[in-house]
């Protein structure tokens, strides 16, 4: 017994000699997000190493998609709908409106593709594990990000030479893989997301302390037919994942 289903992504391989990811203004939100062991083998022994989620990848290709729209002239949404603070200053700056505000009437290409409050999102962002695996061979039924993790021990307040408020922060370093679902997006759209993922620079937190600096290495548009089957054996059935890929052009 066998589903399958087919849907469009866009694979983008890049590189950070060493980034911070992030997806808030809190400190303590500026980590990478723990996920549990994943198991792998070398030379037939089976291992367990920490893996990590990289955090904010939708938030950073928005960004660069709303600096892509302002080189065009378009005007589009803007991350807060409220246009002054409590102070009566402005909020929106030239080349945005408030969010949702163009909606239904006219729907600016950032609300079209990333949604608000108002309409859900057409894309879906997603990036492989993160796992610092020593062996230069191994085995693993999941794909992965192999790339160098660390943490730091920061000191936020001290007394008398004393740390009395500290965290920990998680960098990463190295090549990896994020996707971009776009099944349900234009051709139209999906041109301007290619063409906003060029204005990816940086990564998380820390760019103004020297690290963040991301370099694209590649981006496939790819046709994905995602296989499931169900394969029996002596004590039930074994769930096997297959995947065949398509490079196409839009």
């Amino acid at each position: 017994m066998e589903i399958s289903k087919r849907y469009r992504r866009i694979k983008v391989v890049a590189y950070t000699t060493i980034a911070k990811p992030s997806n808030g203004t809190v400190q303590k939100a500026k980590v990478l997000l723990k996920l549990s062991p994943i198991t792998y083998k070398n030379n037939g022994k089976e291992h367990k190493v920490e893996a990590y989620y990289i955090k904010g990848l939708k938030g950073v290709l928005r960004h660069a998609a709303m600096e892509c729209a302002r080189t065009k002239g378009l005007e589009v949404c803007h991350t807060s709908d409220k246009t002054t603070d409590k102070s009566g200053n402005e909020l929106i700056p030239d080349g945005f409106h408030p969010l949702c505000s163009c909606y239904p009437d006219n729907e600016c290409i950032i609300h079209r593709i990333f949604g608000s409050i108002h309409v859900p999102s057409k894309i879906k962002v997603w990036s492989l594990p993160v796992a610092n695996i020593k062996h230069a061979e191994f085995e693993s039924e999941h794909p992965l990000n192999n790339m160098h993790v660390a943490t730091e021990n920061r000191i936020a307040l001290s007394y008398d030479g004393r740390a009395i408020q500290d965290f920990r922060e998680g960098y990463l370093s190295g090549e990896f893989t994020f996707f971009v679902d776009v099944t349900k997006l234009d051709e139209e759209e999906i041109r301007f997301i290619l063409e906003s993922l060029l204005y990816i620079d940086t990564l998380g937190g820390g760019v103004s302390a020297g690290y963040g600096v991301v370099r694209l290495k590649e981006i496939v548009v790819e046709d994905v037919e995602d296989i499931r089957k169900l394969v029996k054996t002596e004590d039930g059935y074994k769930v096997v994942y297959e995947e065949n890929v398509r490079v196409i052009n839009v």
